[in-house]
């Protein structure tokens, strides 16, 4: 009879263990053993705007991985069709990778493309005769440009012509042994500029003129190859869209 009353009352206690309310190491062993809840995933941060990434040689411009090859008829266009509306390239100035090599037209289609694209200016990178790497600053304006502002080219023969954008009797300096003599042309072009109060001077080569040489003569017009000389007057250079005819005004869109 004791034995049965023990029984009872333990089973009564173990009832009343059940109902009390659960205590706050309860809850943490609840909460620890509990699935965890999951959470929303932050959104990603928008992608940061890259300038495209446009390289020149003899046959295409390339930009951003898709090609365009000059021999298009309108390649100017569609190279102009792939950067407007590109970001960093709207009232920015644009930088690109020319090679030597090519064509002093190929490098002056893709400048034409950015202005069409509404750069502001374009900074061209060209290794130089020393093998390192020289960049040009390239300027859009245009408007600039005035009747006395000096003009310099290389011409199919490796000769060097200066005068004025208005027109006029050139100056020329013949070739040397080892390609156009940009002492004596820059020279030429220093005075030229000395004589006007134009900012900038306008740079063209014939077709068949490499971009290599023509950025060898804008380089050390800037006084960065001779640093002896000093640069020239005109700070801005404009890169001319066609060849030039030497003497004749030349013709700046």
């Amino acid at each position: 009879m004791k034995a049965r009353w023990w029984t009872a009352a333990a089973t009564t206690l173990a009832l009343a263990g059940c109902d009390k309310e659960p205590t706050k190491l309860d809850r943490l062993a609840e909460a620890a053993a509990a699935p965890p809840t999951p959470t929303a995933s932050a959104p990603r941060p928008p992608p940061i705007p890259m300038a495209p990434a446009i390289t020149v040689d003899d046959s295409a411009c390339t930009v951003n991985g898709e090609e365009v090859l000059f021999l298009a008829p309108d390649a100017k266009d569609r190279i102009a069709a792939l950067l407007t509306g590109k970001p960093l390239v709207e009232g920015k100035v644009v930088a690109f990778d020319a090679v030597r090599e090519a064509k002093t037209p190929r490098v002056a289609a893709v400048v034409f493309a950015l202005r069409k694209a509404k750069a502001k200016g374009a900074t061209i990178h060209t290794s130089m005769r020393d093998r390192s790497m020289g960049e040009l600053a390239v300027s859009f304006s245009h408007g600039a440009v005035t009747e006395c502002t000096p003009a310099a080219m290389i011409r199919k023969d490796g000769s060097i012509a200066v005068w004025s954008a208005g027109g006029g009797t050139a100056q020329t300096f013949t070739k040397g042994f080892a390609g156009p003599d940009l002492t004596l042309g820059t020279e030429g072009l220093r005075k030229a500029s000395a004589a006007c109060g134009s900012t900038v001077w306008a740079l063209g080569a014939d077709d068949n003129i490499t971009w290599g040489l023509t950025f060898d003569l804008a380089m050390r017009a800037r006084g960065e190859a001779d640093a002896g000389t000093g640069g020239i007057k005109a700070t801005e250079t404009v890169l001319l869209n066609e060849a030039p005819v030497a003497g004749r005004k030349v013709d700046v869109p």
